[in-house]
Parts: C-alpha cells; structure tokens; sequence
C-alpha cells in the first residue's frame, strides 16, 4: 500500500492518494460503503472517491500532512492540549459507537492532525460492524503466541483472542495508546489513574463506553469556562457570521455550518439526553476517593446543561470540535 500527495490541476487543491494492490482480504466495496455511507464526521478523513482496475485499488481523501504520533514524538504538550486530542478520539469512538462498527486496530498511526490540533481518523481497513464480524488473529496465531507479541499489545484482549467484540474494543487500544503520553506531560492523580484502570479493563463488560468516557472528571479542565448562567443579564453579541444570543437561560449559538442551543443547568422542564442515559447503577463515575469527590461533583454538575443540535439532545461534553474551538 503506499499514499501519494497528488493536486487538483486546475484548483491546486492537494489530495492523498492511497494505492493498494487487490488483496481478497480487503474488501474494496466494503470500505467505499462505509466512507460513503457511515463515515460522515467531522474527526475521520473525507472521502472524495474511488477507482480500481484489474491490479489495483485508488482512494481519494483529503490531504492530512502529518499523523498524531509523529507530532506527539516532536512535540512537548500541555495536559490541557492533550485532554483536548484524546477529547476528539473519544468523539470518533462515540459516533462508531452508535453505528456499531469496530475500528479493531485503533493506533495514533491511524490519526492524523489538521489546523488547531484538529483530529482525524483515517484508517479503516480492518474496521466491521459489530453483527458481521472477521478476525485479525487466526487460531494458528492464537496457538503459536503471536496474538500476544508485544507489537499488537494495544489490541484489546478480546479481538487477540478471537472472541466476538463491540465498539468498547476500540476503547481498550484508545486507553493504552494514549495511557503512555498522558503520563509523560502530567503528575498521576486519582482521576487519570481511574479513568486509564476503566479504559483498560481486560474484560469488556467492565470497560467504560466511549459515552461515559466522555464525561469522566478527568476532561473536566476543558469545561472551566462553563457556568451557571441563571442569575446572567440577555444579551445578544455578533462577530463576523457568528452569533451568540442569551435569552431566558437559554444561549443560542449560530454559524453558517452549525448551530446549538445550550440550557442552562438550572433551567425548569429539561429535556431528557436523547441518546445517553447513566443508569442510577453506573458505576464507572461512582468511585469515589478523597480526591476525586469535588471532581467528580463537577462532572455531574455539567450533566444538568443540555446541549441542543437539531432534534437531538446531549451533555455538552459531547459537543464535538468545531462547537468548542468556535
């Protein structure tokens, strides 16, 4: 497989060009349905289209000059910064999430970085929806050991073993391969060490969702700026094409590409989260420590606010990127 930096003639817009030879192990149709049909988000690749021949397969996407873990390996970041980075991954494996398809080799190899640290996922040639499954590792892999060298260690147990997975799979790779950076920019504390000890669970059932990763107390500082603004004055301000209006604790966001609305956690007669829903016997954000306890009272705090896209209904903390860098 190689990826060429190729441009449009006449617009001199660059594109990746990505060539691989015909492979039955890789199903051309499948992952063009998928692009076309599944992937739409803001954090994977766009999709500008196919072709092939009789010995090869071209895909066109947009051109992402560098990955995730080349400028990780160049770069010292903030703890804030890389919160914001493991933030948008979340946001990818919570939209697969919902769609039940698998990334199955979830790497930082696989993420590439655009302007203000912007995330895109790009690879997804092992990817399956949960119901229509195939696995990376035969069981002459399994018996000779090679499941379980070190190289593949980021795979989550359940995919090495040849067992049936979900999406949760996605998250064990997400938790180790982001494990090893957060722990070289910030000090170990009781949220980080908690929120990695949910990622990393061996068994799936007692993993954390994309979902409640969200909301876990350790993204808190990427909320500071959110308050209760029951007791704020109407406004209304406008900068260029966007515009922010308060009224009657309810803000009310407007940009050519995207709007929102956002009421207030001390609105009356709130609407119930359209697709989340923490059950009164969750425990992954129920671990209290001495520490933990105000961050975790934070965390729920931000759940009384409702974000408003369209008809659907979410905690602000699954707001994705362009609401939250606008």
């Amino acid at each position: 497989m190689h990826v060429f930096l190729v441009k449009d003639i006449q617009t001199e817009e660059s594109f990746a060009l990505k060539v691989q030879e015909k492979n039955v192990a890789n199903d051309f149709c499948f992952i063009v349905q998928l692009f076309e049909s599944y992937l739409r988000h803001e954090n994977i690749v766009k999709f500008y289209g196919y072709y092939n021949d009789s010995d090869y397969e071209y895909f066109l996407f947009e051109y992402l000059p560098i990955t995730l873990l080349d400028y990780l390996d160049n770069n010292i970041e903030t703890l804030i910064k890389f919160l914001f980075i493991m933030k948008q991954m979340l946001d990818v494996l919570n939209f697969l999430r919902v769609q039940k398809i698998v990334i199955g080799d979830f790497k930082f190899d696989n993420m590439m970085l655009a302007e203000n640290l912007k995330i895109k996922a790009i690879d997804f040639g092992h990817a399956v929806f949960e119901k229509k499954q195939k696995r990376l590792f035969s069981d002459k892999d399994i018996k000779n050991g090679k499941n379980n060298h070190k190289k593949y260690l980021y795979i989550a147990p359940e995919i090495r073993n040849g067992q049936s997975c979900s999406s949760i799979a996605d998250i064990y790779s997400f938790g180790y391969s982001s494990q090893k950076y957060i722990n070289g920019i910030t000090l170990k504390d009781d949220k980080v060490n908690d929120f990695f000890e949910q990622c990393l669970m061996s068994d799936p059932k007692n993993r954390i969702s994309a979902d409640l990763a969200l909301i876990h107390p350790i993204f808190n500082p990427l909320y500071d700026f959110v308050f209760c603004f029951n007791s704020t004055k109407n406004f209304e301000i406008s900068d260029n094409n966007t515009k922010i209006k308060l009224h009657d604790r309810v803000v009310y966001y407007e940009h050519p590409e995207y709007s929102f609305e956002l009421h207030c956690c001390s609105s009356k007669n709130k609407r119930e989260f359209s697709t989340f829903k923490l059950n009164s016997n969750e425990k992954h954000l129920l671990r209290k420590t001495a520490n933990q306890e105000e961050a975790e009272q934070r965390a729920y705090g931000l759940l009384g606010f409702r974000a408003i896209v369209g008809n659907v209904v979410i905690p602000i903390q699954h707001l994705a990127f362009s609401y939250l860098t606008s």
